[in-house]
C-alpha cells in the first residue's frame, strides 16, 4: 500500500471511537379500573379496600374511577371447603390461589398483582423500561422513526489476486430511524483510471446496492458512535495487461458487510458521519479464460470503504 494511503486509511481509521450506553425514559402510570366480586364472608367492599390499598403499591398502574385504559378484576369464592381469589387484567388470562385467613389474602393478592401487573399488554406497550434492547430499538423506530437523506463521498480498497486495487467514489442513501436505529438502502459507486503503477491490474468500475440497519450506542449526545451492518449485491469491472494484452473481466457478486463510525451533529436537521464499511462476498471472482486476477483465474476479492457523509 502506498505510504500516502497508509496515512489516509490511519487518519480515518483514529477518528472512529464509540459512544455511551443509551438511555431510556419511563412512561406514565396507566389509569386503572377495579371491580371485584366476593362471594366469601369478605364483603365486596372491604375487599375492594383490600385491592386498592395494594394497588397503590405499584407506580405502573394508578387507580382511577372513570377513563380507564384497563381494568384489574378480583373474585374471591368458595370451592368445597376452600377459599381462592382470582385475579386478571381485561380479557386476559386470570391467576387463582388458594387462601386460609386476611394475611393469607393479602399475601396472595401481592403476589397476584406482581403477576398480572406485570404482564399487563397494555403496560408492556406502553412503558419500553419493560421492554428487551431489541423491543426497545424497534418501538423507537416505529414510533418516533423519520427519513434521511445522506450523501457519502469514500476510497475503496479491494484484495484481488495481484495486490490491492484503489478508487474514490460516491454513494447516496436513505435513512429511516429515530434516535438509536436506522434502517437504510445505499447505492454507491466507484471508479478509477490507471496510472503507469497499475496498468497490470485496476478497477474501471464498481457498482453497489445495499440494505442494512446501524445502531447507535448513544441517543441524547450530539456526538455518537454507531455500528450496523446488511447485505447486497455488486457489480465489478477489473481491467489490465497480461503479457501485451488488454483484458478484462466482470462479476455480480452477493456480499455481506458490516459498518462503523462516528456520527456528529446528530440532534439538528443536519449531521455528518465518519466511517468505515467491510464487504466479504459470498463467492470469488472466477474467470478461467484470464490470468487477470491471479493465476487461477479466480479471486476472492473484500473490500474495504473509508469514507465520510452528511444527512439532511
Amino acid at each position: 500500500m502506498k505510504q500516502k494511503q497508509k496515512l489516509r486509511l490511519l487518519g480515518l481509521l483514529t477518528l472512529l471511537c464509540a459512544g455511551l450506553a443509551p438511555a431510556y425514559s419511563w412512561a406514565a402510570a396507566i389509569s386503572t379500573c377495579i371491580e371485584v366480586n366476593s362471594q366469601t364472608s369478605l364483603q365486596s367492599t372491604s375487599l375492594q379496600k383490600l385491592v386498592e390499598t395494594e394497588l397503590a403499591r405499584f407506580p405502573s398502574h394508578q387507580m382511577a374511577a372513570e377513563n380507564c385504559i384497563t381494568t384489574l378484576h378480583v373474585e374471591t369464592f368458595p370451592f368445597a371447603e376452600n377459599k381462592y381469589i382470582t385475579l386478571r387484567m381485561s380479557g386476559e388470562v386470570p391467576v387463582r390461589f388458594g387462601y386460609s385467613d386476611t394475611d393469607d389474602l393479602v399475601q396472595k393478592i401481592q403476589k397476584g398483582l406482581r403477576l398480572v401487573l406485570g404482564n399487563d399488554p397494555v403496560y408492556l406497550k406502553d412503558n419500553i423500561s419493560q421492554y428487551s434492547e431489541s423491543q426497545r430499538a424497534l418501538n423507537s423506530l416505529k414510533v418516533q422513526g423519520t427519513a434521511r437523506f445522506r450523501m457519502e463521498i469514500f476510497e475503496s480498497i479491494t484484495r484481488t489476486g495481484q495486490g490491492p486495487t484503489y478508487g474514490p467514489g460516491l454513494a447516496a442513501a436513505i435513512y429511516k430511524g429515530s434516535k438509536e436505529l436506522f434502517i437504510f438502502s445505499r447505492i454507491h459507486a466507484s471508479m478509477a483510471l490507471p496510472t503507469q503503477e497499475d496498468v497490470r491490474l485496476y478497477r474501471p468500475l464498481e457498482v453497489g446496492l445495499d440494505a442494512g440497519f446501524n445502531f447507535e450506542l448513544n441517543k441524547t449526545r450530539p456526538v455518537a458512535g454507531y455500528i450496523g451492518g446488511g447485505i447486497g449485491v455488486a457489480f465489478l469491472r477489473f481491467e489490465g495487461v497480461v503479457s501485451s494484452t488488454h483484458e478484462t473481466t466482470n462479476e455480480l457478486l452477493i456480499q455481506a458487510f458490516a459498518r462503523a463510525g462516528v456520527r456528529f451533529f446528530r440532534l439538528t436537521a443536519f449531521d455528518m458521519d465518519l466511517f468505515a464499511a467491510a464487504y466479504l462476498p459470498f463467492h470469488p471472482v472466477s474467470d478461467v479464460d484470464t490470468t487477470l486476477l491471479g493465476t487461477h483465474g479466480r479471486a476472492y476479492t473484500p473490500q474495504l470503504q473509508l469514507g465520510i457523509g452528511v444527512g439532511f
